[in-house]
């Protein structure tokens, strides 16, 4: 209710309402608040007086209410708030200032009070801005308002904004430039921001300048953007680029990709594997299997080989079983990995047939056991047990295996699971008195 009071009388006598506010017992945040409004109305109102009594304002002053008086000056006016922040950011009076509302950044000081006034001003008049700058000597204020007409200009003229940014005279400069160029270079013509980059020395670029190129320009056209991968890059770079690229394989013709990613160096070419084996997994499973074998560089091969026979067996469980037989060496160990684990779930009989095809080798028989002794304690734990006590070997995993069927047994029977391990005669000493311990830790058993 005050406040509505004081900005409807604020056009009277401004300067004495000012004071009246400061007499008020309001705390300072109020204050500031009401005093940014009044403020405001005023210069809306008479934006003459406004101006006159900002030129005769301190420094000081100045530097608390920035916004008030350096930025959103009407046409005609913009010049005196550039002004203002001039001689506020060589007086030397910056300081982190308090966030008002959300459209104030957190980190506001006089150069982002200037950097804000510029952009206004080149939206609305940017030759006015270029013959303002044109009478500054600081550098960092010249670079300000290049700056702002580079912004203003790289969505609709970059050719005008690569310009600007040659213009500009500090490295921080271009480099914080560097970003909205490219994103309105990238948007009419991607071939031409990829020239223009090619023109910049590497070092005075931004992290990640190319890959945000082809990032863009991927999600536009990834085939045409494969076509102009820069491979004159350093391999760290061209790195950062396919795992850009990678992510839009979904739109690339699966044939064009594969030929593609044969073409690159093995060490570049192994950060898409991935994205490469997620998005052909299922078009061409033999082809994304044979390329993540013959890679020497691929990543996480081991680990991508089971999921593509993972999310084959899912969609098509007979050919995820075939393309197992068929293959060799890594690939096919894999393959039974992931297949017997599929089916143990879905379908243990069409598993006990698969397992007892001819065909398999003894380590690949054992690899199904185990992976039917690690999925059955879950799902079937007592005949986990019957299984892992007449088949497993190796004593530290029939021991392992054991306690983690018996721990599935005992969160529905402890008693049953204590049973077992006394009555069972293929259970030795030494491991019931250890599979007893662990039961013990995990569950109440009988005394």
């Amino acid at each position: 209710m005050i406040e509505a009071v004081l900005l409807g009388q604020i056009l009277e006598d401004p300067v004495w309402i000012l004071g009246e506010l400061e007499a008020l017992p309001w705390s300072e945040e109020e204050k500031k608040g009401t005093r940014r409004n009044m403020y405001a109305a005023w210069r809306r109102h008479d934006v003459e007086t406004f101006a006159s009594f900002a030129q005769q304002l301190p420094m000081e002053t100045i530097g608390l209410e920035p916004y008030s008086f350096i930025t959103e000056w009407p046409k005609g006016y913009k010049n005196l708030g550039a002004d203002l922040g001039v001689e506020l950011f060589e007086s030397g009076f910056t300081r982190e200032l308090e966030v008002y509302d959300s459209r104030i950044p957190p980190h506001s000081d006089a150069r982002e009070a200037i950097r804000r006034a510029l952009r206004e001003w080149a939206l609305e008049n940017p030759v006015e801005v270029e013959m303002w700058l044109q009478k500054q000597a600081n550098v960092e204020i010249r670079d300000l308002a290049i700056t702002s007409l580079l912004a203003v200009s790289a969505r609709t003229d970059p050719v005008r904004a690569s310009q600007y940014y040659a213009r500009l005279g500090t490295e921080l400069a271009r480099s914080q430039a560097a970003s909205a160029l490219l994103s309105g270079f990238v948007d009419r013509d991607p071939l031409a921001a990829l020239s223009w980059l090619k023109g910049q020395p590497l070092e005075s670029l931004p992290n990640g300048a190319y890959q945000q190129l082809f990032q863009s320009w991927a999600r536009q056209d990834v085939e045409r953007a494969m076509t102009y991968f820069p491979r004159d890059l350093p391999i760290r770079e061209q790195q950062r680029i396919v795992g850009s690229i990678s992510r839009h394989f979904h739109e690339a013709n699966v044939d064009l990709t594969t030929a593609w990613l044969a073409s690159l160096d093995p060490e570049v070419s192994g950060q898409a594997a991935l994205g490469y084996a997620q998005t052909f997994a299922k078009v061409d499973p033999e082809g994304v299997l044979a390329f993540l074998e013959n890679h020497p560089k691929a990543q996480h091969k081991g680990w991508i080989q089971r999921r593509v026979f993972s999310e084959l067996a899912e969609s098509d469980v007979e050919l995820a079983m075939e393309l197992t037989l068929l293959s060799e060496g890594s690939v096919r160990d894999q393959g039974v990995s992931s297949v017997a684990s599929y089916l143990i779930h879905t379908d243990p009989r069409a598993f006990e047939s698969w397992i007892n095809q001819d065909g398999w080798s003894d380590n690949q028989v054992n690899e199904m056991r185990k992976v039917y002794a690690e999925q059955m304690h879950y799902i079937a734990p007592e005949a986990s047990v019957n299984r892992i006590l007449n088949t497993e070997k190796n004593a530290g995993r029939r021991l392992t295996l054991m306690s983690y069927s018996l721990y599935s047994i005992g969160l529905q029977d402890p008693q049953k699971a204590y049973d077992m391990v006394m009555d069972d005669t293929r259970i030795t000493d030494s491991e019931r008195k250890e599979l007893l311990k662990r039961l013990k830790d995990k569950h109440l058993l009988p005394k």
